[in-house]
Order: C-alpha cells, then sequence, then structure tokens
C-alpha cells in the first residue's frame, strides 16, 4: 500500500511538472537508443531542405578514462512532416559519457542555402541529453613530439 501511494504521489508531482512548462529529468541514454526532436519554424523555407543538423556540446566535464571519445556530435536523419515541421529521428552516437546541450540547428537547401540557429540566441528551449557509455579511451598518452630531420 505505502508503495502505491508513493507511486501515485510521484506520478502527481511528474504530471504537475510537466503541466507547468518544467523539465522531468529522464534517464540516461547509451548509444543506439533513440533521440527524436522536432523543429517548427515560423514560416516555410524558400527552397528545399535536404539537410538538418542538430549540434549537440558537452557541458560537462571530461572524463579522464574516455578522452578519445567524442566530446560532440550532430544529428541529421530528419523528414520534413509540413512545410514549417522537420522531425529529426537519429540515434545516440558512441560519444563520451556526460551531459550534452543542444547548441544548434543549421538547415541547408538544395538550392544552396544554410541557415544556422543557436541556443539561446535563436531558440529558447534547453535542450540536454545524459549519455552513458561503458567505452574507454582507445589511445595511449603521447610520449613526446619532436622536430626530425
Amino acid at each position: 500500500m505505502r508503495n502505491l501511494l508513493a507511486l501515485a504521489i510521484a506520478l502527481l508531482l511528474t504530471t504537475a511538472a510537466v503541466g507547468q512548462g518544467m523539465a522531468v529529468a529522464e534517464s540516461a541514454k547509451e548509444p543506439g537508443d533513440p533521440l527524436r526532436y522536432t523543429i517548427t519554424l515560423d514560416g516555410p523555407v524558400k527552397g528545399t531542405v535536404n539537410t538538418v543538423y542538430l549540434s549537440f556540446a558537452l557541458t560537462t566535464a571530461v572524463r579522464a578514462d574516455q578522452k578519445g571519445l567524442p566530446e560532440n556530435f550532430d544529428l541529421s536523419k530528419f523528414r520534413q512532416i509540413s512545410p514549417t515541421e522537420y522531425k529529426v529521428d537519429d540515434t545516440v552516437p558512441h560519444a563520451m559519457s556526460r551531459t550534452y546541450l543542444l547548441k544548434s540547428v543549421q538547415l541547408r537547401t538544395a538550392e544552396g542555402g544554410i541557415r544556422s540557429y543557436s541556443y539561446p540566441a535563436d531558440f529558447k528551449q534547453e535542450n540536454t541529453v545524459k549519455i552513458e557509455t561503458h567505452e574507454k579511451d582507445i589511445f595511449p598518452n603521447i610520449k613526446s613530439v619532436e622536430p626530425s630531420n
């Protein structure tokens, strides 16, 4: 009974937080897990969008045992839903364990147009994703670098 009551309270608090626009923490994602985002523009793009990049950057300290793993990544698998809406449906890449922030969205057209939107100047929603990977750095440290003839 106590567990049921605790579950009901947690569900109620989560519902209230979401209703007030507060972010609810998600569990960490692993490489291969899906990541989905919807980009909505306030008008249609003049041209045919053929590329969408969502660029994420590490926001927390680098893990010493994962220095050789990427600290940035892009998502680019997308489909156009309407003249003003694009769905990005990609997967978590192999990247360093930590928290990443969506720093920019870039749209490219078949006609050569490119527009980059950055957080927080062009979009206000803070989008973070926590990644947990069990991979370790495969590169040894450099012993020395010296000029040679």
